[in-house]
């Protein structure tokens, strides 16, 4: 479990699902938007670890069911990432997959991704770092 103490990202250890929490009536979205801040806060200091050693972070926020809700996440998540200063790539299906039918990117039965999935995001990533000049100076 990660929690903010002091307005810093703390590790408090491990919480088995019995120690979760759940919203009160009286704070609702405290959890939501503690998690979204922890998200943010843990990505960051992952970065600063990883540069500080003198390699490359980034965060791969991957394509994501043609949902509004999931494309909603997907998008908050990169706007959170871009705001803390942490290098992301954002791969949503709609703007950045050179896949033409983007329904067979996930199982229907259950939303997991495909093999199709797999390969577009595959071929995206290695474009990627192909293109990226800094990749390509390590």
């Amino acid at each position: 479990m990660f929690d903010l103490a002091d307005d810093k990202l703390r590790h408090f250890g491990l919480v088995g699902r019995e120690g979760a929490r759940v919203d009160p009536p009286l704070l609702p979205g405290l959890v939501e938007r503690t998690e979204w801040r922890i998200t943010a806060l843990l990505a960051k200091a992952m970065h600063e670890l990883v540069s500080a050693a003198g390699r490359r972070f980034v965060v791969i926020v991957p394509p994501l069911p043609n949902r509004k809700y999931d494309q909603t996440a997907g998008q908050k998540l990169t706007d959170l990432l871009t705001e803390s200063g942490v290098p992301c790539l954002a791969m949503n299906h709609e703007a950045n997959l050179r896949c033409s039918d983007s329904s067979g990117m996930f199982y229907r039965f259950d939303e997991h991704p495909t093999a199709t999935w797999h390969a577009a995001v595959a071929d995206s990533l290695a474009t990627a770092i192909l293109n990226d000049p800094a990749a390509q100076e390590s």
